[in-house]
């Protein structure tokens, strides 16, 4: 099976990893932010999924 990725980044946000291939920034920060409060356990099962 092929690697989709070639670096997995991981941050703690509100203590809750984070597994991400975009390297930290305030887009994504905003990003994860508003993922996290409107759709928490749909993004944890994507965050699943990636790594």
């Amino acid at each position: 099976m092929k690697r989709l990725y070639e670096r997995i980044y991981i941050y703690t946000w509100k203590s809750t990893r984070i597994i991400t291939t975009t390297p930290s920034n305030e887009r994504l920060i905003r990003h994860v932010d508003s993922v996290l409060e409107d759709n928490y356990n749909s993004f944890l099962l994507h965050i699943s999924d990636v790594a």
